[in-house]
């Protein structure tokens, strides 16, 4: 998360817990938003990509509000989108970061629990093919996805049971 400099693009099934904005600075969303607020890194955007049970699941999301938090204070630098099967069957279930020179692909959710109470697996990797075909299947999902970052459409909110 701290070596992007231009990009970090992250594809993320769950994202749902506001404790991720915890005092601790190396909690994953406090990096990102320490990258945001460097200096030194103008040029650097930020993409999420999130499945759209995360945002059906409750109401008053966690995971909208959080994303909420980034795009309300960086604007023209955040983004984020959401998933609707993008033409496969099922959720998008990816846990995957990439920037220009590196990827992360592995099972770990970016939630408190993930990140502090459970064994999970990834890979990090700086092998330019790798990273270029990471870049290239988180492009796909991005043009087949939603754009959220103004908030849910409501035409489609309207739709949402929030009662599970």
């Amino acid at each position: 998360l701290t070596t992007a400099v231009t990009r970090l693009d992250i594809a993320m099934y769950s994202l749902t817990n506001d404790k991720m904005f915890s005092t601790d600075p190396s909690q994953p969303f406090n990096l990102i938003l320490q990258q945001l607020q460097d200096k030194d890194k103008p040029q650097l955007t930020v993409r999420f990509l999130v499945d759209e049970f995360q945002l059906r699941s409750k109401e008053n999301n966690p995971v909208e509000r959080i994303l909420q938090k980034f795009t309300t204070h960086f604007p023209d630098r955040v983004s984020y989108k959401v998933t609707t099967g993008c033409g496969y069957h099922g959720p998008m279930h990816a846990k995957v970061i990439v920037s220009e020179s590196k990827a992360y692909i592995g099972s770990s959710n970016l939630t408190w629990t993930a990140t502090l109470n459970s064994f999970e697996m990834g890979v990090l990797t700086t092998d330019v093919q790798a990273v270029s075909q990471a870049q290239q299947s988180f492009d796909n999902f991005w043009d087949e996805s939603l754009d959220f970052t103004h908030g849910m459409p409501a035409d489609l909110l309207g739709d949402w049971d929030f009662g599970l």
